[in-house]
């Protein structure tokens, strides 16, 4: 019987256990989550280190080959018995995982180009500036802090050091 098991990979082998899975024709998912690199760039990274999930039959397949199939630690058992999850778990993750890495696509912000702040962090607190930009890779913010002679002059900090 098909069931969805927890399988463990080494140390930063996701991807090539990921791939011999495939070669095997072995139903896997690897859940991903889209990260914000220094870069600028976003990466997908499992949103599980070091472990996904295969769909399989062991009574099949049986455990040897998925134990030292090449990258593999094995299937996570308890007390000897291998541990399945629920399909309507592996149906959630997947939505789950599709929902929040469409909310990092759209680098919403909620506070627009030229909205007055206030500064309630840091060493510009009581401050008022005008919003310019939002930092998704950082999470900071750019802002134009109002200075006594009527000039302003950019900013970036934090973004959880601003209110509207």
């Amino acid at each position: 019987m098909f069931k969805w098991y927890v399988m463990q990979s080494k140390p930063q082998k996701e991807y090539f256990l990921y791939s011999q899975l495939n070669l095997h024709q072995i139903k896997v998912y690897l859940p991903l989550i889209k990260v914000d690199h220094q870069s600028g760039h976003s990466l997908m990274k499992p949103y599980f280190p070091g472990y996904l999930f295969t769909n399989l039959d062991i009574s099949e397949i049986g455990m040897a080959i998925i134990k030292w199939m090449p990258g593999s630690k094995g299937i996570v058992c308890f007390g000897g018995q291998a541990a399945n999850v629920p399909d309507y778990f592996i149906s959630q993750l997947k939505d789950k995982l599709e929902t929040i890495n469409a909310l990092k696509n759209s680098r919403f912000f909620p506070i627009s180009e030229g909205s007055a702040v206030n500064i309630i962090h840091g060493p510009f607190t009581g401050y008022e500036a005008i919003f310019n930009e939002y930092l998704p890779s950082k999470d900071r913010v750019c802002l134009l802090l109002k200075s006594l002679s009527e000039n302003a002059f950019p900013i970036e900090m934090p973004a959880s050091h601003i209110k509207i």
